[in-house]
């Protein structure tokens, strides 16, 4: 019987997937930052920190949508992908900001940050390339 539950235990973990996984940040392997603070990825991810510490432009980039996304949205910004996205249509439509550039799925936003100088990101830890640091949060 023990078997057996421990077996089941493995299945779920298994199709639990990245969700178990969370959601780790980023950067181009270039970037002089190592860790952040929650406000600054806020800041960055609404257009109010444009620039590292080094004067480097900031480039935030995120997933169009699913699991990844909900989770850095939820966590990071508080906010809902509706309200993400009504907050960088008003910007857009005042003229205060440009949305970060969004790609479906995670191999090609780490692909972009891996070649973008200031470039910061999001995906599952499971996803991580070599050619990126990953940043750690306070």
């Amino acid at each position: 019987m023990r078997g057996l539950g421990l077996l089941l235990w493995s299945l779920l973990l298994v199709s639990a997937g990245p969700s178990l996984a969370g959601v780790v940040l980023i950067a181009h392997a270039d970037c002089s930052e190592g860790v952040l603070d929650p406000n600054d990825i806020e800041r960055i991810y609404l257009g109010k920190k444009t620039h590292w510490d080094d004067d480097t432009p900031i480039v935030p980039v995120i997933l169009k949508n699913g699991k990844t996304h909900e989770e850095f949205l939820d966590k990071y910004l508080h906010r809902t992908s509706h309200r993400f996205v009504s907050f960088w249509r008003q910007m857009v439509f005042t003229g205060k900001g440009v949305p970060p550039k969004s790609f479906a799925d995670e191999a090609a936003l780490s692909a972009f940050v891996a070649a973008t100088p200031g470039a910061v990101g999001y995906v599952t830890d499971t996803s991580v390339l070599p050619k990126v640091q990953t940043l750690s949060v306070r």
